[in-house]
């Protein structure tokens, strides 16, 4: 990183925890494409924006699967349980219609973003290692500080 991004994101935590965040702005579905890597099939490459994107100055992009988002919610499950049932999310359908990418990518966007949006509707979730891995702050010092900066902010907000 150069100077001017570690300086930015050292100062990225402070300036999200005065933020007037709600659970929604967290994280985003923001795209998708066809994607394919060499040895697999192609397949939908989801875009999310966290905490508004790299545009944003705080943010990042991450680009997700179908399979991650599975992942995602398996895992929650396993160590969250009962926040898990009490968010109600989820997922669209893991079976797939005979369409072109970009159909199955249409049709999953709006559910995958209903299921993020409850999953970042209760607090438990919102900490939890299995959404910072999702997120790509689990083994970045400065995401993560700026991560858990915005869900304590979201955390004031709702109290």
């Amino acid at each position: 990183r150069g100077a001017a991004e570690t300086a930015a994101a050292a100062a990225a935590p402070a300036a999200v925890a005065r933020e007037r965040l709600q659970p929604h702005h967290l994280l985003h579905v923001s795209g998708h494409k066809a994607a394919v890597r060499s040895g697999t099939r192609p397949y939908v490459a989801y875009d999310l924006s966290v905490l508004g994107g790299a545009g944003s100055g705080r943010g990042w992009l991450v680009e997700r699967r179908f399979s991650q988002f599975d992942q995602l919610v398996c895992e929650l499950r396993r160590q969250c349980p009962a926040a898990l049932a009490a968010s109600a999310a989820k997922l669209p359908s893991k079976f797939r219609l005979p369409s072109s990418l970009s159909e199955e990518g249409d049709q999953r966007l709006a559910p995958l973003q209903a299921c993020l949006a409850a999953l970042l509707s209760v607090e438990a979730l919102r900490c939890s290692e299995p959404l910072l891995l999702f997120v790509g702050a689990h083994h970045d010092p400065a995401r993560r500080g700026v991560w858990e900066a915005a869900v304590r902010a979201v955390a004031r907000r709702a109290r």
